[in-house]
């Protein structure tokens, strides 16, 4: 099942998308900017996800949770990986 959510102001337009792919579980989160993925939200189980921020010019952001826990962050550009952070 998905869900959309959509707003245009003044030529800007942002859409929310959930789609529920874990029965019972948290649904997948999509956020566009003027159709444009900016963010997404991917989970493994409830507790345990992954956030992806996109940015203009090719970088991209991986925030990994496990078990409820910020576990690491991964740093791309233009898909090669440029840093990760992990927190103890």
């Amino acid at each position: 099942m998905e869900a959309k959510l959509k707003t245009a102001l003044f030529g800007y337009s942002k859409k929310d998308v959930y789609e529920y792919n874990i029965k019972d579980g948290m649904p997948d989160y999509y956020y566009y900017e003027n159709d444009v993925l900016r963010m997404k939200t991917i989970y493994s189980n409830e507790d345990s996800y992954v956030t992806t921020f996109y940015f203009d010019g090719g970088f991209v952001v991986d925030s990994v949770y496990e078990n409820a826990t910020h576990t690491k962050d991964i740093f791309y550009s233009n898909g090669n990986i440029i840093r990760q952070k992990v927190y103890e």
